[in-house]
Formats: C-alpha cells, sequence, structure tokens
C-alpha cells in the first residue's frame, strides 16, 4: 500500500511517524482491541534496504500486522529521524500524552541503549479507542513498564519504576532478602539458647518451632495471593512490619523484668505475614523471561548464602559479646529500615500489564485475598500438583534434619552457639555458590527434569552415608551433596511451578511453594524429635535414602510433563 508523504495523526508536529491508512488501523483494532504494537528500524537497514525490522509483541499480531497494515516499509526522511528520547510526534498532544512520553523514554533506555549505533527511525502505535487512555491500555511485551495494570490506577508507578531502573529493582530486591535472611539465621542461632535460659525444655522448643510453622503455613499462600492483588511494595513493607513486630517481642523476652515465656509463646504471631522470600521471588518472576527464569531464581541463593554466613556469625558473635538480647535489637532495626525502603523504592507492582485482568473476569468482582477455593483451584491445574508433591516429599526428610539441626549440634555434635554459627557460614558458603553459580551453569546445559532426576539421587546417596555418621567432620564432608540436593530441588521445582501457571498467579504460587518449609518446622519438631529421640541421628539418614529412592521409581515411572514456555 502507498502511504502519502506527510501523512500525520492530527496534533503532530511533523510527519516522523506516518501512519498507514485508517481502514488497515480499523481492521487491525477489531481483531486486537487491546494490542498495541511498535515498530522499530534502524539507519542501517534503511541504508541496505533490508526486510521490515523486528516486531516487539505476539508473534501472530505482528505478523497480522505486517500483512494488513504495511505492503513495505514505511522508512522517515534522515533528516527529521529522531535522535534523542522526544516524543513520538505521531501521538500528539492530548491526556496520553504523559504516558507516550513514559513509553518512549522506556524504549529508548530498554531496546536502544546509550551509545549504541542502533538508532529508532520509526515508532508507531495505532490509535487507542479511548483518547484517554489508561496505562492498563497498554501491552504486557513493552519493556519497560511493569505494573501498569496494578488495580486501582496504581500502573501510574511506571514512571517510578522507570526512574530506578529494573537492574536497580533487581539489586534492591537481592540486598533485601539478603538483610531478611541474615536476621532468620540470627534468630536461629540464639533461638535454642534462650529457651534454655528461661527454662523450657526440648519439647518446649518444638512446640514453639511448630506454631511458628503453622502460622507461616496458614499464611503463605494468602501472603501470595495478597502479593498477586497488592503488588511488590505492599508485600514487602508488610513482610518487614511483621518481622519487625516479631523481633520486637523477642527482645522483650530476652529482658529479665518481662514475663519471657509469656513473651516467647506469643512471638510466633507475626509469623503469618513474614514472606519476604517469596515476595522477591515474585519479583525476579515477574522480571525474567521464562527461559532466564531458572537461572534468576537461582541467583537468590546468593542471597541466602549471605543471610546464612552473615546472620549465624553475627547472632553467635553478639550473644557471646552482648547477651541474647543484643541479636534481636540488630533484627528489630534492621527490619524497620528494610520497611521504609520497600515503602520508598520497591514499584507498586511488577506485574505486566493486563495480568491483573486476567485475574478478575469482566464484570465480576475480583476474588478475595482470602478466597482459599481459588487457591486450592490453582494447585489443581494440569502439571502442577504432581511436581508440587515431589518438592514436599523428596525435601522432607532432610528438612527434619534441618530443624532438629540446633539440638544435634548441641548434643550430638557438643558445639557451642560460636561453633554452630561457624558452621552453618560454611553450609551458607556452599549455598551462595552451588544455587548461586552452579545452578545457573547446569541450568542452561541440562533440562529442568534432568537436574529434578539429578537432586533426587543426591538425596539417596547423601541418605546412605549419613546413616554411619558419627562425627561434625563427617556431616562436613556430606555437606556439599546435600546442598547441592536442596538447591536444585527448590529452584528446578519453583521454574517449574511459576512456568505452569499465568503471570497474574505468580505470587500465589510461590506462595504455596514458601508453605512448603513450614509444613516441615510444623512436623519436624514432633516427628523429628520423635525419631531422635527413638533412634538417633542414623535415621535421618535412612528415612532419607527411602523416602528419595520411592521419589526417584515414580519419576522415572511417569516423568513429569513439561510445558513450553509461555509466551507473554
Amino acid at each position: 500500500m502507498t502511504i502519502p508523504d506527510g501523512t500525520a495523526l492530527k496534533g503532530s508536529r511533523s510527519p516522523v511517524c506516518r501512519p498507514p491508512a485508517r481502514d488497515a488501523y480499523s481492521s487491525l483494532l477489531a481483531r486486537f482491541p487491546n494490542e498495541a504494537f511498535i515498530l522499530l528500524g534502524t539507519e542501517r537497514e534503511r541504508k541496505s534496504d533490508l526486510p521490515p525490522p523486528r516486531w516487539e509483541g505476539p508473534p501472530d499480531a505482528g505478523a497480522q500486522l505486517r500483512r494488513q497494515a504495511f505492503g513495505r516499509p514505511c522508512w522517515p526522511r534522515p533528516e527529521t529521524a529522531p535522535q534523542r528520547a522526544e516524543i513520538p510526534p505521531c501521538l500528539g498532544p492530548g491526556p496520553a500524552r504523559g504516558l507516550a512520553k513514559t513509553l518512549w523514554a522506556s524504549l529508548k533506555r530498554s531496546a536502544f541503549p546509550c551509545g549504541s549505533s542502533r538508532r529508532p527511525l520509526l515508532v508507531h502505535l495505532p490509535l487507542f479507542r479511548d483518547l484517554h487512555a489508561t496505562p492498563e491500555a497498554l501491552p504486557p511485551h513493552l519493556p519497560g513498564l511493569w505494573g501498569a495494570g496494578a488495580p486501582g490506577g496504581q500502573g501510574q508507578h511506571s514512571g517510578k519504576m522507570g526512574a530506578l531502573g529494573r537492574p536497580r529493582v533487581i539489586l534492591l530486591t537481592h540486598l533485601l532478602v539478603a538483610l531478611e535472611l541474615t536476621c532468620l539465621f540470627m534468630r536461629f542461632s540464639i533461638m535454642p539458647y534462650l529457651t534454655r535460659r528461661l527454662g523450657l525444655d526440648s519439647v518446649a522448643f518444638g512446640y514453639l518451632q511448630t506454631a511458628f510453622g503453622v502460622l507461616q503455613l496458614l499464611g503463605g499462600p494468602v501472603f501470595g495471593r495478597f502479593a498477586d492483588q497488592r503488588g511488590a511494595r505492599a508485600a514487602f513493607t508488610l513482610s518487614f512490619l511483621a518481622s519487625s513486630a516479631f523481633y520486637l517481642i523477642l527482645a522483650a523476652a530476652c529482658s529479665p523484668a518481662l514475663p519471657g515465656v509469656a513473651l516467647l509463646y506469643v512471638s510466633p504471631l507475626p509469623a503469618a505475614l513474614m514472606h519476604a522470600l517469596p515476595a522477591a521471588q515474585m519479583v525476579i518472576t515477574d522480571l525474567s523471561a521464562p527461559e532466564e527464569r531458572q537461572a534468576a531464581l537461582g541467583r537468590l541463593g546468593l542471597c541466602f548464602g549471605v543471610g546464612m554466613i552473615s546472620g549465624s556469625l553475627l547472632g553467635g558473635t553478639l550473644s557471646a559479646a552482648c547477651g541474647l538480647r543484643c541479636p534481636a535489637s540488630v533484627a528489630l532495626v534492621a527490619n524497620l529500615v528494610a520497611a521504609v525502603l520497600s515503602f520508598t523504592c520497591i514499584p507498586i507492582s511488577t506485574k505486566r500489564v493486563g495480568t491483573h485482568a486476567q485475574a478478575a473476569p469482566p464484570g465480576r468482582a475480583q476474588a478475595s485475598v482470602f478466597d482459599l477455593k481459588a487457591i486450592s483451584r490453582l494447585l489443581l491445574r494440569p502439571g502442577i500438583l504432581p511436581v508440587f508433591l515431589v518438592k514436599v516429599v523428596s525435601g522432607f526428610p532432610s528438612g527434619l534434619f534441618m530443624v532438629m539441626f540446633s539440638i544435634i549440634s548441641m548434643d550430638f555434635f557438643q558445639l557451642d552457639a560460636a561453633q554452630a554459627g561457624y558452621l552453618m557460614s560454611f553450609f551458607g558458603v556452599l549455598q551462595m555458590v552451588i544455587q548461586g553459580l552452579v545452578i545457573g551453569w547446569l541450568s542452561s546445559h541440562f533440562s529442568e527434569r534432568a537436574l529434578l532426576q539429578t537432586s533426587v539421587l543426591g538425596f539417596i546417596m547423601v541418605g546412605l552415608a549419613m546413616a554411619p555418621m558419627s562425627s561434625v567432620f563427617h556431616f562436613c564432608l556430606l555437606m556439599p551433596g546435600l546442598v547441592f540436593s536442596l538447591c536444585a530441588l527448590n529452584v528446578v521445582t519453583d521454574s517449574m511451578l511459576t512456568k505452569a501457571v499465568s503471570a497474574s498467579d505468580t505470587g500465589t504460587m510461590l506462595g504455596l511453594c514458601a508453605s512448603v518449609q513450614p509444613l516441615t518446622r510444623t512436623l519436624g519438631p514432633t516427628v523429628g524429635g520423635l525419631l531422635y529421640r527413638s533412634f538417633g541421628v542414623p535415621v535421618f539418614g535412612h528415612v532419607q535414602f527411602a523416602t528419595n529412592v520411592l521419589v526417584l521409581l515414580a519419576l522415572w515411572r511417569q516423568p513429569l510433563a513439561q510445558k513450553p514456555d509461555k509466551v507473554w
């Protein structure tokens, strides 16, 4: 088709962006009413007369636009080609002007970085039916406009995200997770000694762990749904405020002037909302492509290792130097700082545009955060329940051992608080290296199914070698295999499960995944304490070996179906 020279939309300042005929627009908008398209070109393509430039968007829609709207490439004159991030004149003035400015700046930043020789010559958007276009009208595949579909008009935060930048949001997410995990392992290092100082035995310690696990088990899926509906900023802020309340109660329980036992039993109440790690996983999932998701989630292992190392060392060192109240007070201040950073720097939502619209059908009110039926229906979708069961069953025996490790380190290995902290630091170094580096490399060379089977096989070998364990040196030799199996199992299953659901449900799915560890902490103290008291440490190796042999046989007999990555 021929485009008359100088044709431009009403309100344009120049004919830099010239649209095709209105009938082509009408046909396209009737077929794709909620889509928008951007045409990108380069000076090199214009000079060499190459085929039309690439398309950002769904492949089928891009093909339709190429066939129906453009009979030939539409290049502007070189002297009028935009060379700086200015508003595309094809959008013209009006209510959508601010939105156009955000779109153009984001496009320049992500697709054409500074110093690049590739220069956009044509940026084309179809006409919006409503001139008062909202961010929800933009397509989900445009780079840099994360979260524009947040409920309640919160999509206007995209300018905030653009100011902070996607890499900085990801970096801040990793820092917040490292801070949260540091405080978590500080708590792990002092809790057994605090309960003993208050006169509680191992049974009472088990009750506390069980209460903490039950509340996190119940709160995980609900928190994930809250994160899907309210966004990353609200999820992070709520989690860190709940953690601050927990550490405030814990610090008060360390005071001799207060009823420490009563406060210790009250302290697990905020645990239902302490889910910073699932919130971070949701952010990483939303901001990464499906093919990169496994490596991106694996890099969170660096934060886990940093938190385990620093938390274990700080917990043991501060408690030995300043008393048990000092680590709890430091964790309280750290979580308050994290809450402020979350509220001021984390974007309102990291969901791609249009995902919130998928969550609530037209004409129907959005489901409640506490809609347990919607959460349970997510597990019953095809391909989800088998992977989730493998995640739960395969990792449960090693979870039992880790839940009882604080007791085992005191009674079986005869370690004090500082020595136990050093051992957990070694565990953290291994996890940081394996999950942050090794798993990412393996994911680019092997399939998810192969990595999952390898992790189960690793559990079998470690369980067999754990049965005759008699010293802490023996345990240190087994730790690399145990850490590899744990990391591979968690990263691969999280990646598979988030790929199996829509982008609007990733938070809920990760909340369900996060409930696996609380389930272990709920049953672990009772089951693990009974096994340890009756059979000793070798029983954990026997249980791990037998359980994972059954899981491996089930995987070989009925392999898990792998769905292709979705194109959003």
